[in-house]
């Protein structure tokens, strides 16, 4: 598991994977471009599943379909209140399993509006738990404007965000569904 935990100083992070990342906790300056009073509690930032081909809108493969399964007994015990997808049918897939056991509806934000993603957490979901579902590319920008290192994620990956009372951001990385 790669964990770090960002202050308000400079940091110096060394992961055991032998990854470095400097920099300022920016998470606050990430939240206050957007008016939020209080950042969600946790969120729960993952890549949707194996898909069967590399077309636009391409849906899950079996192991895909195998992993959004898996979704459930890695996080279904926790407390969600919202479940974010884009509108393309890989990340509704991967969440499906997972809204139906909470019994919530998936919010749908386009692909290529991350500050829109942002502003609707924060908003509508102030210290509660969120479940994110994205793809290899907005994750990486999700996790730089929170003011987090940017990592590319692999399927599986599942990153999680605890935001501390004091302002500072904790990141995991986990897998789930192997």
């Amino acid at each position: 598991m790669i964990s770090f935990m960002k202050s308000n100083i400079l940091s110096v992070l060394i992961f055991c994977a032998g990854l470095v990342a400097v920099g300022f906790d920016q998470s606050q300056a990430a939240f206050a471009s957007i008016n939020c009073e209080a950042p969600p509690e946790k969120i729960y930032l993952l890549r949707h599943g194996e898909k069967t081909d590399t077309l636009y809108d391409a849906v899950l493969s079996e192991a895909g379909i195998k992993r959004a399964r898996a979704l459930v007994q890695a996080i279904g015990q926790e407390d969600i209140a919202a479940i974010y997808v884009t509108q393309l049918q890989r990340t509704q897939m991967t969440a499906r399993p997972l809204a139906r056991y909470k019994q919530l509806s998936m919010i749908t934000v386009n692909d290529d509006s991350v500050h829109q993603l942002m502003h609707m957490m924060c908003t509508r979901h102030k210290n509660t738990i969120i479940v994110s579902v994205g793809h290899s590319y907005t994750i990486p920008t999700i996790l730089e404007e929170l003011g987090l290192m940017r990592i590319k994620p692999d399927y599986g990956d599942i990153f999680i965000i605890t935001f501390n009372t004091n302002g500072a951001v904790k990141l995991e990385k986990q897998r789930f569904g192997d």
